[in-house]
């Protein structure tokens, strides 16, 4: 079941929080491959939010393969299995995090037992 809460306190656009919270609960198994998510104007009227909002998270996740239009025009999660632009995607955007992270002050040994902490709460490490 696909549950998204705005949050207007925090610095995330509210299509970028939804973005992320599509992501993260297919991360944790809440949401699978096949599942269908609801309509932009469905979303929209649940969060009390304009579609176009909806729409601009939802186009995101589409670009980055995440969703796809099903035969009927419905949006599900993306059944693709990762490819090599999935690979090449993630290192890209992982270099950028990374890059942020030393010019802020972390090092190597932080950056690490940073990931690894996030991949032990995902069950992932």
């Amino acid at each position: 079941m696909l549950k998204i809460n705005i949050d207007y306190n925090l610095e995330d656009t509210v299509y970028r929080q939804i973005y992320n919270q599509i992501v993260e609960q297919i991360a944790s198994s809440n949401i699978h491959p096949g599942d269908k998510i609801p309509s932009s104007r469905e979303m929209a009227g649940v969060l009390n939010i304009n579609f176009h909002t909806v729409n601009k998270a939802y186009q995101l996740l589409r670009e980055n393969g995440i969703i796809e239009l099903s035969k009927n025009k419905r949006y599900i999660i993306s059944k693709k299995n990762k490819t090599g632009d999935a690979v090449d995607d993630f290192k890209k955007r992982e270099t950028d995090i990374i890059n942020e992270a030393m010019v802020k002050g972390l090092n190597s040994d932080d950056i690490i037992k940073t990931v690894k902490n996030i991949l032990n709460l995902k069950g992932g490490g």
